[in-house]
């Protein structure tokens, strides 16, 4: 499922200029601790500082969240840009008066944030603010309520440090002006906004209050007595079917209209005080890696965030056909070229770039996924004129998806790849399934690796493993059209498992299944449907 970018929101007036091509005597470095990798032309004693900080958040998140685990098979990799200057070709896209301080993107292989280090603002805080929203979105099994996610990105962005001390919850001043212009909404109003809503998607002043009351409710909860405890135990009842407004009570030991008071009370009062916590409490790993980048190494590195940012293609495009002149076998950049050829359904071209890529190394896991991806697709659009060829299609896409994964294990797509080729009336589903729990083990909150799981349990047989699935997964995603899709997979399944029993002479049983069809069926035109069926058979 595509993600989109979540673009800090920042500004600094500049004069827009074009894109171009790094010139030859930009200096980057790429900086490596235990967790993190983060490419930089602001200078190594600036980047290491950047680095060491975000380990001590992944540390903080670690002891604090005991909900979540820290560890992700997504690679998240930081741009640091030195100046304006330097950050203005790779901004993300907007107003063309406008440049941003930041901004985080969620991708496929990888997630992604950039930021301008000569900010005004706390440059660094737009990385923990996009690490937090990476935190979240790989390491917990259900996606949050939407005013937990951003209160908590947000809280955790004020981070700050203090010699041996981390200090988190400090004020911010666009969303405490924001709480001042509009009346508060009633918590159990905000518990329910869901990822769909108008304001959230609309922008503007009124997203930034929406933002600044979710801040603000999360600050006033991790400033109470055992606020860690009762976070940790929302998310948990949550995590098993609880409904938001079900779970805040048992959570918080309050209601949402309580907690609204409190929360006016709080606000009033400007109680944004910080947390502090000793840094020998949060032992670290201090080892940091720094190296030069060559100059075809940042090209092809600036134009992988350029192929990742949405509106980026044509940028990405002109670096990594500038590479392709220094390193005719630059495998990251016919990779890269690949990708987008896949986009515009120009399968020739791809298959021309990912053979020259697999030639210079075979070892490279996403060349072999876009091959899968090519051989799939046209598998999957064939008109049925050549069957062979279509199974032949079939075979080569499961070959390169199998030879992502042995050169990648931790690589989800290539899993939910391989599965996609599977499908009802297969002799064999197990390689399917077995690729798609490795997929939904990689990315728990992956609703199209869930999904995909659902409908080969089905395909093989397994009722009672799909219906576990719907759950402790859809049921609490909280997703109407995927939930909806779901059950009527389900449904269909039971349907057909009556016909069955009927063909066999098993009418009472077939009867039982349709009833409870009827009865659970949601929609009324369905729901007379299964009745009319049921009473043509009693009828005979």
């Amino acid at each position: 499922m595509k993600r989109f970018p979540v673009v800090f929101v920042l500004i600094v007036l500049f004069s827009h200029t074009a894109h171009a091509i790094p010139g030859k005597r930009e200096k980057w470095i790429e900086v490596r601790t235990e967790n993190f990798v983060l490419y930089s032309d602001a200078g190594e004693g600036e980047t290491k500082n950047i680095a060491l900080s975000l380990e001590r958040l992944r540390v903080v998140l670690q002891r604090l969240m005991s909900s979540f685990t820290v560890d992700t098979p997504v690679p998240f990799r930081s741009y640091i840009f030195r100046s304006e200057k330097s950050f203005e070709r790779y901004m993300a896209p907007g107003n063309s008066e406008s440049i941003t301080v930041g901004y985080y993107m969620p991708g496929r292989d990888a997630d992604y944030v950039a930021i301008r280090s000569d900010s005004r603002k706390n440059p660094s805080s737009t990385i923990y603010w996009g690490y937090v929203h990476h935190f979240l979105e790989n390491n917990v099994s259900r996606r949050l309520p939407l005013w937990l996610d951003l209160g908590l990105a947000n809280y955790y962005s004020t981070l700050q440090l203090k010699g041996d001390k981390v200090r988190i919850g400090y004020p911010i001043d666009l969303f405490i002006d924001r709480l001042k212009e509009y009346r508060l909404i009633p918590l159990n109003r905000l518990f329910r906004t869901g990822w769909d809503s108008k304001v959230y998607l609309g922008g503007g002043s009124e997203k930034e209050f929406l933002c600044g009351e979710s801040w603000a409710t999360v600050h006033m909860l991790m400033s109470e007595e055992n606020s860690i405890e009762r976070l940790n135990r929302y998310i948990e009842v949550l995590a098993a079917g609880k409904t938001s407004r079900e779970a805040v009570p048992l959570a918080f030991g309050s209601d949402a209209a309580v907690l609204t008071e409190q929360l006016k009370k709080f606000l009033k009062d400007e109680a944004f005080d910080y947390v502090e916590y000793r840094f020998e409490e949060f032992e670290i790993d201090k080892d940091v890696r720094t190296r030069r980048l060559d100059y075809p190494e940042t090209v092809f590195r600036l134009g992988d965030l350029l192929a990742h940012r949405t509106g980026g293609e044509e940028e990405a495009r002109a670096h990594f056909e500038k590479l392709l002149e220094m390193e005719p076998a630059h495998t990251g950049a016919l990779v890269g070229l690949a990708a987008m050829e896949i986009e515009k359904k120009d399968f020739s071209a791809a298959l021309d770039h990912l053979g020259r890529a697999v030639e210079a190394d075979e070892g490279d896991f996403l060349a072999h996924y876009y091959l899968g991806e090519i051989y799939r697709r046209t598998w999957e659009e064939s008109d049925g004129s050549s069957a062979g060829l279509a199974l032949r299609r079939r075979d080569l896409a499961r070959s390169e998806y199998r030879r992502s994964i042995e050169r990648n294990d931790a690589f989800a797509p290539a899993c939910i790849g391989l599965a996609s080729t599977y499908r009802s009336g297969d002799d064999d589903l197990g390689p399917g399934i077995e690729a798609l729990t490795r997929a939904h083990e990689l990315l728990p909150r992956s609703a199209e690796a869930a999904y995909a799981l659902l409908l080969l349990d089905l395909a093989s047989g397994d009722r009672p493993g799909a219906a576990t699935l719907r759950d402790s997964f859809f049921v609490p995603l909280n997703d109407p059209d995927y939930l909806k899709n779901v059950n009527r997979a389900i449904d269909n399944f039971d349907g057909d498992r009556a016909d069955r029993l009927i063909e066999a002479g098993e009418v009472d049983s077939a009867l039982v299944i349709i009833d409870r069809l009827a009865a659970a069926a949601a929609d009324p035109e369905i729901r007379t449907g299964y009745r009319d069926w049921a009473v043509r058979i009693r009828e005979g």
